[in-house]
């Protein structure tokens, strides 16, 4: 009963947060947005594991549009510069990533299942970057990130 009504929450955020793609947002606006999707969408959990129902396009990845891939790309760039150069706090790496999230979400422009598996995807992400800007944390969860950001090629392409 408890797996189904984490289940509607998490479709209801992805709803909401779907019909909101394509559409311009401002920075303060794609904040409260991602705000509220972290906490419909997922668990209190910090871990950075992939979501039970995340699933392959029968066994296939599913295609995503290429804004999407280059900002999957150009975050983990973000997470490669910032252990290269050592000149960023985690605060300050949160906020470049959010930066990068913000790009994706501002420009998403898929549809049906796919969009709806991304979006699964997406929610944990929201949630670490979150974590990131917000309070000082240690380079596990940069590490865990570093990994997770990796597994989308595992699903889309």
């Amino acid at each position: 009963m408890l797996k189904m009504k984490k289940l509607l929450i998490l479709f209801v955020a992805l709803f909401f947060w779907g019909a909101s793609c394509g559409v311009k947002h401002d920075r303060k606006q794609s904040e409260t947005s991602a705000h509220n999707h972290t906490e419909l969408g997922a668990s209190q959990d910090d871990s950075m594991n992939l979501p039970e129902e995340l699933n392959l396009n029968d066994g296939k990845r599913w295609e995503a549009n290429p804004e999407t891939t280059s900002g999957i790309k150009k975050m983990q760039e973000v997470i490669s510069a910032y252990e290269t150069n050592g000149d960023q706090t985690i605060v300050e790496l949160g906020m470049r990533l959010q930066e990068e999230l913000d790009g994706i979400i501002n420009k998403c422009t898929m549809h049906g299942e796919a969009h709806v598996q991304l979006h699964i995807y997406l929610v944990p992400l929201i949630r670490q970057v979150k974590i990131l800007r917000e309070q000082a944390t240690d380079q596990t969860q940069v590490n865990e990130m570093k990994l997770y950001l990796t597994q989308y090629f595992n699903y889309f392409e």
